[in-house]
């Protein structure tokens, strides 16, 4: 969705609308390399995870061995600093890659480009860009825990009026659920596609662009 939005985002910040039939075509001689980009970036997210979890070991390996309590607390104190810095290098390589999917489609470039691209973009704008979505996971997140507990509500209702086996205690409240994700997962991916559009506006003058193409069109 990051990457499938950026075309209709990017006109709509210019006042065009833009039709589902022409989204598609814009983007599917691209969608080989989203996939791809989503695995890359999924990969690189899970090395990190795992070069903290081997950083934690090592460095809490040789005082788990200490007799006394007071190796098992240094022990703690150093596996709790070290992961707060593995999250926090999580986050930080999330947020300049954050942009990579919109920069592929949007340039029609490959995927060492597109995050090459993001890592540059974002540069200058690590912590503004972090507080954006991490205020829009919020929202997405307070918005989903208040839509849950009259999903929760209704489930319960029918699993205490039709059973828990039954196929609509089951089916209702799953479509419900994946209904309120369908509706959650494109906003936050509109937020995604707009920090790219705002980014190259600030750096590069995208909005010059996109309104000249805008007459060039008509």
């Amino acid at each position: 969705l990051n990457g499938l939005l950026i075309n209709s985002v990017s006109q709509s910040v210019i006042g065009r609308k833009v039709s589902i039939g022409a989204v598609w075509r814009e983007s599917k001689g691209q969608l080989l390399r989203l996939i791809g980009l989503t695995i890359l970036t999924g990969i690189i997210y899970m090395a990190v995870a795992i070069a903290m979890l081997l950083a934690v070991s090592v460095i809490a390996a040789p005082f788990l061995t200490v007799s006394d309590s007071s190796g098992a607390v240094f022990a703690a104190i150093m596996v709790f600093l070290v992961m707060l810095g593995g999250v926090g290098v999580l986050l930080f390589v999330y947020t300049r890659l954050s942009v990579a999917s919109p920069a592929l489609m949007m340039e029609k470039i490959g995927v060492g480009t597109a995050i090459a691209r993001s890592w540059r973009l974002t540069k200058g704008f690590v912590l503004r860009n972090f507080g954006v979505l991490l205020l829009a996971i919020v929202i997405a997140g307070v918005i989903s825990g208040v839509a849950s507990i009259p999903i929760g509500f209704i489930s319960g209702l029918l699993i205490q009026s039709l059973g828990p086996n039954s196929w609509a205690a089951i089916a209702i409240p799953t479509f419900l659920t994946g209904l309120l994700t369908a509706l959650i997962t494109p906003f936050l991916a509109a937020v995604t596609s707009l920090l790219y559009v705002d980014l190259r506006m600030r750096k590069e003058g995208l909005d010059v662009a996109l309104i000249r193409s805008t007459g060039a069109g008509q």
